[in-house]
């Protein structure tokens, strides 16, 4: 058991927030991936598990405190109300508290103010109650937010590109077995698509990072990100790695495009780019647009959402059905964006 799990485990038996101790009955205690959720009434803390993954090194604890002071810098660019502080957890006498300045140091902990879960879009879309007054208010939000963010240069080389499409190839066997062999198709029809558009649009794709179009962004947007306020709050940004986050405009908005169209929300979709390019014509990023790169992009994060959905189900033992229907439902997207780039 690493550091983190160790105190996370004695948070859940006594949680202790400085020198307050929390009633059980006040606190849900959740797990992601790579992270650990306490969540009181009013407030969230965040702790890094002590993981070492391909993608995101947490093992020691200065990295751990590096990563906690990056996901507070960077998300308060968008949420700045609810990125709150960084505070060490600390044992004292064998006993973990969060924010207290007496004992050793064994973690850190993001803390973050706590949003009512109702509002979190992906509920609402899913109630398809969300109008398009509020798509117009997101729409602000995130074009101010890229029109101010960072330019990033970047070269990008055709063959990483399509290694990066075509690791969703992998799992043609584990579609064909599953889904059937029509799935299975959809994915080798995508990666060779994906291989041919590379070959044709590549100088295109590294001239827009001399254009300013490639900026240091969300990296994750998508409807579970974002809370449907007034204004809306978008958080969870990838702070763990850079080349995720430092993407083309296009790529960005892409997946919350895709986001919108697996809700069926193609209305939604279609009032987002109109709003989104009216914030941007009269600025420098206001010939952005490219109505083919942008549909790659949504083919791209469908076929991202259908690969991690594919392990999810690989390795599921009681909802393996539910992720294979969501797998479905994103090669279905796939197959569509597909069709239209064809």
């Amino acid at each position: 058991m690493g550091m983190t799990e160790t105190a996370f485990e004695s948070l859940k038996k006594d949680l202790r927030i400085g020198e307050k101790k929390i009633p059980s009955r006040q606190v849900t205690f959740l797990e992601t991936h790579i992270s650990y959720l306490i969540l009181l009434k009013q407030e969230v803390y965040k702790l890094k598990k002590t993981v070492k993954l391909p993608f995101v090194d947490f093992s020691d604890l200065s990295s751990r405190k590096k990563a906690c002071e990056e996901e507070l810098k960077l998300n308060r660019r968008l949420a700045p109300t609810v990125y709150l502080d960084v505070l060490p957890v600390k044992d004292h006498h064998g006993t973990t508290r969060i924010g207290t300045s007496v004992g050793k140091t064994v973690d850190y902990a993001v803390k973050m103010k706590r949003i009512n879960n109702e509002l979190e879009m992906d509920r609402l879309l899913d109630r398809k109650i969300v109008t398009h007054s509020q798509i117009e208010n997101l729409a602000k939000v995130i074009s101010d937010f890229h029109l101010n963010a960072a330019t990033v240069q970047k070269i990008w080389k055709a063959d990483h590109l399509k290694s990066t499409y075509n690791q969703l190839g992998d799992w043609h066997a584990f579609a064909r077995d599953e889904l059937g062999q029509a799935y299975a198709d959809i994915i080798d029809q995508s990666c060779r698509s994906s291989d041919r558009f590379i070959d044709q649009h590549i100088e295109i794709i590294n001239s827009r990072s001399q254009r300013g179009y490639v900026r240091d962004l969300h990296g994750d947007l998508h409807s579970h990100n974002i809370f449907l306020t007034h204004p809306p709050v978008v958080f969870d940004c990838i702070e763990f790695d850079e080349d995720l986050r430092q993407i083309d405009l296009l790529n960005e908005i892409a997946f919350f495009l895709m986001d919108l169209e697996y809700y069926q929300a193609y209305s939604l979709s279609s009032h987002f780019v109109k709003c989104y390019q009216h914030h941007l014509q009269s600025t420098d990023l206001g010939q952005f647009m490219h109505k083919d790169l942008l549909l790659y992009f949504k083919m791209y994060r469908a076929a991202v959402r259908a690969k991690v959905l594919m392990i999810s189900a690989k390795d599921a033992t009681q909802e393996k059905s539910k992720y294979l229907e969501e797998v479905r439902q994103y090669l279905d997207l796939v197959s569509k964006y597909l069709k239209e780039l064809a």
